[in-house]
């Protein structure tokens, strides 16, 4: 019986320094088609695409602007979807680099002036796709080019020595600011809006001439951006 015990008691002994002197072991699931941790197979799979915020980030009303993002992917990028204030706007073209790190443009024309929002939404050849981050667009009103229409002087007879009331019509597309009366190629002065509105609207000018003859008179008119605009000149009879 003692000796059974004895046998009994080393043979525990054997299998405890057994166990200890053993390196620890660890077991892993693997999924199909992954691998485990440590065994140098990138365990995260397939990242989706990273995307730019859009640039340039301003632009001008009714101006064609080609905004860009940047786009890179560890496979491929194989496109890109411009959205402008949350709307779609159609694909962008790869124009410059790679599918894997590339530009990606759009022309688009914004027909407000404001502030909106632009982001750019990629999709890789797996099939993972990134919303891009939305960016502020500042676009600037167009610039006003366009100078007021001014008519001839009217009337086009005074008498010597009376003081006259000369006028025009002159409108702008945004306004007109100012008018100048000019007799005989020289400026006499500011006109007055005697009727209408600045977009369209009647100036005048009261003026004396002491000289008979034939007299030379038209008007310029400003708008708030400078341009300006010059009535034909008309000879004035003055009797």
């Amino acid at each position: 019986m003692e000796m059974r015990f004895k046998v009994a008691w080393a043979i525990s002994l054997v299998l405890l320094i057994v166990v200890l002197m053993m390196p620890n072991i660890t077991t892993y699931a693997v999924k199909p088609g992954g691998n485990a941790p440590g065994s140098g197979g990138g365990g995260q799979g397939n990242p989706p695409p990273i995307v730019s915020t859009v640039y340039p980030t301003t632009a001008t009303q009714n101006q064609q602007t080609q905004f860009k993002v940047n786009a890179s992917d560890n496979k491929a990028v194989s496109s890109c979807e411009f959205f402008w204030s949350g709307a779609s706007q159609g694909a962008m073209s790869l124009i410059s680099g790679t599918n894997k790190n590339g530009v990606w443009g759009r022309y688009f024309t914004p027909t407000g002036s404001g502030t909106f929002t632009a982001r750019a939404d990629c999709t890789d050849n797996q099939g993972k796709k990134t919303t891009g981050p939305n960016t502020q667009i500042t676009v600037n009103p167009q610039p006003d080019t366009q100078a007021p229409v001014v008519s001839a002087v009217t009337p086009t007879s005074a008498s010597a020595n009376v003081p006259t009331n000369y006028s025009v019509t002159a409108s702008d597309n945004v306004g007109v600011t100012s008018c100048n009366f000019y007799w005989d190629y020289v400026n006499r002065g500011a006109m007055t809006l005697s009727g209408g509105n600045p977009q369209s609207g009647t100036w005048s000018k009261i003026y004396t001439e002491n000289a008979t003859g034939l007299h030379a008179a038209y008007a310029g008119c400003s708008d708030a951006a400078g341009n300006t605009g010059y009535g034909q000149a008309v000879n004035v009879t003055v009797s």
